[in-house]
């Protein structure tokens, strides 16, 4: 009862600091084109940096009890669906962790969401690709382990000596980049590896039998709505939450983007809040992969449209 109460604890502080920082790869690659400000880019780095310097030490004391992401195959299937990941968070202007962020702001339309997660994955059930997951070898401490650990606190330091003079916040009601990017990191990464597949993606997807890992669904489903409810309670205690009716147009394109991500998550696995808290941490080649290759492709996909339009601004900043 204690862990799943710490585990309410912890989902309900991912949402919470999903929404004072405003992060999302899509605004974050949108602020790199429009203002080539790379501080949405360094506060994701240094939640992955947090993630994996807690997560690998966690792991190895536990023996056994904390989970660690393992790898797919490095191939077409892993390249495909993690452009899918990005074209579908483009198309919903907004991945999965900006759409939590976003949801709690009052932004109704990414409500969306959810339905076109579930929709792909009912879909991708018909014929769901086949993933062959290897286990990681960082699951015990070794040399290679050692070196890994090295290499996320370098990305820890580094980055966080970054976001240190960072004020952007002050004008916005929110906390201190560096201060929500250690809680997530933190929470994230060890919510992932003491309740795999607790997100609210993996939730639907448990819906269609397609999560990533077995659990509880109602366990699953109610940390999944306590992030829901984290991001919303930050924007209440701050002040700044306004309900925003969606339009057709907007709703539809959130299902459209739910639909998108979910055929990606199916071939990754996992989306962009996974990838960075769970399989990027432990390790997981494919996950770094994957990762990159969707960040490429909203960069690609933002920079397209820009060029498209040049004399307009690219919509929707909130992120």
């Amino acid at each position: 009862m204690g862990g799943l109460l710490l585990a309410g604890l912890g989902a309900l502080l991912v949402g919470w600091s999903v929404n004072h920082g405003g992060i999302c790869t899509v605004r974050a690659v949108r602020e790199l084109i429009e203002r080539r400000s790379p501080r949405l880019t360094i506060g994701i780095a240094f939640a992955a940096g947090t993630a994996g310097l807690v997560l690998l030490p966690a792991a190895w004391l536990s023996h056994g009890e904390l989970h660690l992401a393992g790898s797919v195959a490095l191939g077409g299937s892993l390249v495909v669906g993690a452009c899918l990941l990005g074209l579908g968070a483009v198309v919903n202007d907004a991945c999965l962790l900006g759409s939590l962020g976003r949801l709690g702001n009052g932004e109704l339309r990414f409500l969306g969401l959810p339905v076109g997660l579930a929709l792909g994955s009912a879909l991708t059930r018909l014929d769901p690709p086949a993933l062959a997951t290897l286990k990681t070898p960082l699951a015990s401490p070794t040399l290679a382990g050692g070196v890994v650990l090295v290499m996320f606190a370098v990305l820890f330091l580094s980055s966080g000596a970054m976001l240190l003079g960072d004020r952007a916040h002050r004008d916005k009601g929110r906390r201190p980049l560096l201060l929500v990017m250690l809680v997530l990191g933190l929470c994230g990464a060890l919510l992932y590896a003491s309740r795999p597949g607790w997100g609210y993606a993996d939730a639907v997807q448990r819906g269609f039998g397609g999560a990533p890992m077995a659990m509880v669904a109602g366990e699953g489903t109610g940390l999944a709505l306590l992030t829901v409810a984290g991001s919303i309670g930050a924007t209440l205690l701050a002040g700044r939450f306004i309900a925003k009716w969606p339009s057709v147009g907007n709703l539809a394109r959130s299902i459209l983007g739910g639909t998108l991500m979910a055929f990606g998550a199916a071939r990754v696995p996992g989306g962009n809040d996974s990838l960075l808290l769970a399989a990027i941490p432990s390790g997981s080649i494919s996950g770094m992969l994957a990762y990159l290759v969707m960040s490429a492709t909203v960069f690609v996909l933002l920079r397209a449209r820009q060029m498209l339009r040049p004399r307009l601004p690219i919509q929707s900043t909130s992120g």
